[in-house]
């Protein structure tokens, strides 16, 4: 009988129950239950494992030392197990040798071919530059030859271009001057029209400070006719509010946490945990509204 289902029959022969046992060793249920069967690696350690063994026998009344020397040699019988199966034949260390052999062979092969690609690229590739090099040099013998044609039709196009240039000054400073005359005028026109702008705004300006003085001095008069409501969390809970119509929060609320809302009409609250809540409105302290876990809804008017 392995150690697992020797203390679920102990336990069971006692006619305790898995949370009997979890509140007596304060054992976490999950940790017991693995430990029943025999699930050893989904607890937290080695050390732990053996504390938990340990607690537990104490309980149903089995020997400890006896039941941690049993677990000893099950732990030691699953790694001899482990060991045999990890062990491979000859045959498969063989094989693996041949396959190493063959696959250093294909390697050598792509590295000769490499070498041999790379030797005919370099090859190619002097041949292409100098074939180049002959082909530009005759290029630029052909460049220059054209370079000097033209520069002596370029001399010709400036000569009559200085002529044209000259009589196209004279004619460009008669019409600057009649220019100059036109634009005296309308820039004294344009320096009336912008004072007549400047002070048309001014007066719009100083309208617009009296109709705000006057907004300002009515809005003062009218009374503040909101109050305030505080909430104070004792404990985390699910919260809802409404002020005026309006949803202001929807959300937790955790312990110590404290919110303040203001409206003109209404305010509503709905509680997810109707222990955790207490409000103060109007100078009182009100609440707890209901038990835990209980939802609660509470409105309140202005």
């Amino acid at each position: 009988m392995s150690v697992g289902s020797r203390l679920k029959k102990a336990r069971e022969n006692l006619g305790l129950s898995i949370d009997d046992i979890k509140n007596k060793s304060k054992i976490k249920k999950n940790y017991l239950l693995a430990l029943e069967n025999d699930n050893f690696d989904k607890l937290p350690g080695e050390v732990y494992t053996k504390v938990y063994i340990r607690g537990y026998a104490k309980i149903v009344g089995i020997d400890p030392q006896d039941i941690l020397t049993e677990y000893e040699n099950e732990k030691n019988k699953d790694k001899k197990i482990d060991k045999t199966n990890n062990r491979q034949p000859k045959k498969n260390k063989v094989h693996i040798l041949n396959r190493d052999h063959i696959f250093r062979s294909i390697l050598g092969i792509i590295l000769i071919l490499i070498v041999v690609l790379l030797s005919y690229n370099m090859f190619f590739r002097t041949e292409q530059n100098e074939n180049n090099t002959s082909a530009i040099e005759q290029e630029n013998i052909i460049v220059q030859q054209e370079d000097n044609t033209s520069s002596n039709d370029n001399k010709e196009l400036e000569e009559e271009t200085v002529g044209k240039n000259n009589t196209e000054e004279i004619d460009t400073e008669q019409d600057n001057l009649d220019e100059s005359e036109v634009n005296s005028e309308d820039k004294q026109n344009e320096e009336v029209a912008e004072k007549d702008a400047e002070e048309k705004q001014i007066e719009e300006t100083n309208e617009t400070q009296k109709v705000d003085q006057s907004k300002t001095e009515q809005s003062s008069l009218i009374e503040d006719t909101s109050k305030e409501l505080k909430i104070i969390a004792t404990d985390k809970s699910w919260l809802s509010i409404t002020v005026d119509g309006d949803l202001k929060f929807q959300g937790f609320i955790n312990a110590d946490e404290v919110m303040t809302y203001s409206g003109n009409e209404n305010i509503r609250i709905k509680i997810g945990n109707g222990i955790a809540v207490k409000v103060e409105f109007e100078g009182e302290l009100l609440g707890p509204f209901g038990k835990s876990g209980e939802v609660i809804i509470r409105n309140f008017d202005i």
